[in-house]
């Protein structure tokens, strides 16, 4: 997916309310019960022997949504070496299970059609449960490289659910000699609770819709369990724009009420941060195959409806999401393809140049999206159950993220596939071309609007 974002100086100085810390009154004491997770051993690099612990896995994997070995599992719960796990505060999303409907698919390389309907077969086969999202507590932490190490009983482990498969490539661990020295640190404060909500995608505008801002669930938890405390939120450095987009679509989904009894951090992930009491809420989504649905429903009916009196009679609308020219993924005939949609109604957008309100509220009265596969069209998040979404991708990237969103979402997706400029760049990459008759053939019977 393809990086994105923009905010009007009105939305900036709104998320500004969350970087504003407030003294409070001494919070209650709240404990829950200690759980015991069991701790397999793993070499880093052959420099330290690390540790892997889980949250609360009898619980989360309850369902049998395991994903990783079945050796690494059955340890967990042998438990040949067992330490204190972090300790379990509340589900915030049970685990999930369920089929997607078959996609709809479009393109001239038959042989090609016929493969991106066998790996969705495969994906609804295996790819079906997912296990539940919880928020924990560690005593004393360290986060480096988007990884969280919980330090237990002398012991320095890794949280198995903050280094998935799929995230280690770009989130390498660190060997314990490495994070003995804290480059920075919180906690030691009467009053604050602590809350790590990145992810090895928080840079990338559609991953923080789907696997970060469910999280805020987390916030909701901890402030309604002592009314005079006041959560600080840990999340990675991303940049002016992309830290905006964050401050502000954590501010509408709280609301004003609870703006005020937040602040927010970013931190450097290069670094090495020690945290005193940190929360932690779990993964919400296994990317790229399936994500909770009740985490979707949560940021899907939430920001809609933060910003429904803005324009309470929104008008309905057919969107074309275009891409400004990158080194990738070019549409190669952009005026055809345009000139045909316009001509049936369709507005024009570009996503990097809106910032989220605007985004939220034109993808939330769309009755037809087509756009370019990537990050912008993630916002088809917002749209409404029934709305029919196209999307224009090279041949050869076949990338289940959108499909299955459009399944959660009960949205009639297609994926065109077109012709590419040459094979040389790897799938996702390719510039290529969208035949105007498979274009015509998605959109059915749609008329002038």
């Amino acid at each position: 997916m393809a990086r994105e974002g923009g905010i009007p100086a009105a939305d900036a100085a709104r998320g500004d309310n969350l970087l504003q810390s407030r003294p409070r009154t001494r919070s209650r004491t709240t404990r829950q019960q200690t759980h015991i997770a069991f701790i397999v051993a793993v070499r880093h690099q052959q420099e330290d022997l690390m540790r892997y612990t889980s949250c609360a896995p009898s619980g989360m994997y309850r369902n049998g949504a395991w994903s990783d070995s079945a050796a690494l599992l059955n340890e967990f719960f042998r438990g040949d070496s067992v330490a204190f796990a972090p300790e379990l505060v509340e589900e915030l999303y049970e685990p999930y299970g369920y089929r997607r409907s078959d996609p709809v698919v479009l393109g001239k390389d038959a042989r090609g059609l016929s493969g991106v309907m066998e790996i969705a077969r495969s994906v609804n086969d295996h790819h079906g449960l997912g296990p539940a999202s919880v928020l924990c507590r560690l005593d004393e932490a360290c986060l480096a490289n988007n990884v969280v190490y919980n330090r237990a009983g002398g012991e320095l482990s890794v949280v198995y659910e903050s280094h998935l498969p799929g995230d280690r490539a770009l989130n390498p661990l660190r060997p314990a000699s490495a994070l003995a020295m804290p480059t920075q640190s919180f906690g030691g404060v009467p009053n604050r609770r602590y809350l790590w909500m990145g992810s090895a995608g928080s840079a990338n505008y559609g991953h923080w819709l789907i696997d970060d801002l469910p999280k805020v669930a987390a916030i909701e938890v901890l402030l309604r369990q002592d009314p005079h405390t006041e959560v600080h939120v840990l999340l990675p450095d991303c940049g002016d724009v992309h830290n905006t987009i964050h401050l502000h679509s954590i501010g509408l989904m709280l609301g004003a009420a609870l703006v005020p009894r937040i602040s927010i951090h970013f931190i450097d992930i290069r670094r090495t941060v020690w945290v005193e009491g940190l929360h932690f809420a779990t993964p919400v989504s296994r990317h790229p195959y399936s994500k909770s649905p009740d985490a979707v429903a949560y940021v899907a009916n939430r920001l809609p409806a933060a910003i429904r009196h803005l324009d309470p009679d929104q008008k309905r609308r057919r969107l074309f999401v275009t891409r400004p020219p990158s080194d990738k993924r070019n549409l190669l005939n952009p005026g055809q393809v345009e000139d045909f949609l316009t001509s049936l109604g369709f507005e024009l957008i570009e996503t990097s140049r809106m910032g989220i309100v605007q985004q939220i509220a034109l993808f939330s009265a769309a009755d037809v999206v087509v756009g370019c596969m990537g990050a912008a069209m993630t916002n088809t998040i917002f749209c409404d159950p029934g709305t029919r979404v196209v999307h224009l991708t090279p041949d050869g990237w076949v990338e289940p993220f959108y499909w299955d969103l459009s399944s959660i979402r009960n949205h009639e997706y297609v994926a065109i596939y077109g012709d590419v400029a040459s094979s040389g760049a790897s799938p996702p990459d390719r510039d290529f071309r969208i035949d105007l008759d498979d274009l015509k053939a998605s959109l059915g019977k749609l008329e002038m609007a």
